[in-house]
């Protein structure tokens, strides 16, 4: 329920909504007016577009209080509507990330520092553990339309409560010694409501994670796929999309099963692997590509030629 109060509750740093926007009281200073009664006189800043004007409101009007968590960050940059904060917290505890349901905005982008994951070439499946909330990027939809509930990295152990199209994205780092064939998989709570996350390394889109509802058990279920992942030498950027509604993720999970093997032609096209003049997208350069370019040979695909 909405907090009102009146001018005489006024003072330099209130938050009140007026004229369909939200205001910050600078000054304010109370004048009584003789027979005509008393007004306050006040100074306001528009927290939307930042410009300040000075205003008189008649003494007992009523307003709107509005209450908001305040926290120092680095505004990057706009996307459409979504917009993209920085906020440098401690590597060591992700949970001083926090972010309320605004309603205000389509989304929010949050980006942390943190320590690269290093991938360790291990067939026992518990090595490999990358913790949920351990992500440098994550973006909030805002989709709960003004629910006042703290954003998945600060309640409890897991990125928590998800809705769909919220993503995080994981920094990973292979070395030489440890690059080859892994299976991912991830482990979920779906107390509220069924798991699904589809995964992507570096912008390939590898497959989705699933897992059913479990009604009211908050046991940890892990995903009943494993999607068979090739990880070369360098640093990769591993990503899920939530396709479902309320559950938590608990950490995601890369089992090493053997050196890197790419069984088929679209296995090597799936990791931008293809050769160059392979125009047939058959993984061979051969006379057949030939053939393709003599056949369109004087062929224009310039749209803007004459």
């Amino acid at each position: 329920m909405a907090t009102v109060v009146d001018t005489g509750s006024f003072h330099s740093g209130m938050k009140i909504r007026w004229q369909d926007d939200i205001w910050e009281i600078v000054d304010c200073q109370h004048h009584k007016m003789g027979r005509g009664g008393a007004i306050v006189r006040t100074k306001l800043k528009n927290l939307e577009s930042g410009s300040i004007i000075e205003n008189s409101f008649r003494s007992g009007e009523r307003f709107e209080r509005v209450v908001f968590e305040e926290k120092p960050a680095q505004f990057l940059y706009q996307e459409g509507e979504n917009y993209v904060f920085f906020e440098d917290v401690p590597l060591g505890n992700p949970n001083m990330i926090r972010l309320y349901y605004t309603g205000q905005l389509n989304g929010i982008q949050l980006v942390s520092r943190k320590t690269p994951f290093a991938v360790i070439a291990s067939t026992d499946p518990n090595d490999n553990l990358i913790d949920a909330r351990n992500y440098d990027v994550a973006f909030e939809t805002n989709a709960r339309g003004g629910e006042s509930t703290i954003y998945g990295p600060d309640l409890g152990n897991y990125v928590h409560y998800l809705d769909t199209g919220e993503y995080m994205e994981y920094d990973i780092v292979v070395d030489a010694a440890e690059q080859g064939r892994y299976y991912l998989s991830a482990d979920f709570v779906t107390y509220w409501g069924a798991a699904g996350l589809r995964m992507y390394i570096n912008g390939i889109l590898l497959g989705t994670l699933t897992q059913t509802q479990h009604n009211e058990d908050p046991a940890v279920y892990r995903s009943l796929e494993d999607l068979p992942i090739n990880l070369f030498t360098g640093t990769h950027t591993l990503r899920w999309e939530n396709t479902q509604n309320y559950f938590d993720v608990v950490q995601l999970r890369l089992t090493y099963e053997k050196e890197i093997t790419l069984e088929t032609c679209e296995d090597v096209y799936l990791y931008g692997l293809e050769p160059a003049g392979d125009l047939n997208e058959d993984c061979r350069v051969n006379i057949l590509d030939l053939e393709i370019i003599v056949e369109n040979w004087l062929v224009n695909y310039d749209p803007e030629a004459l």
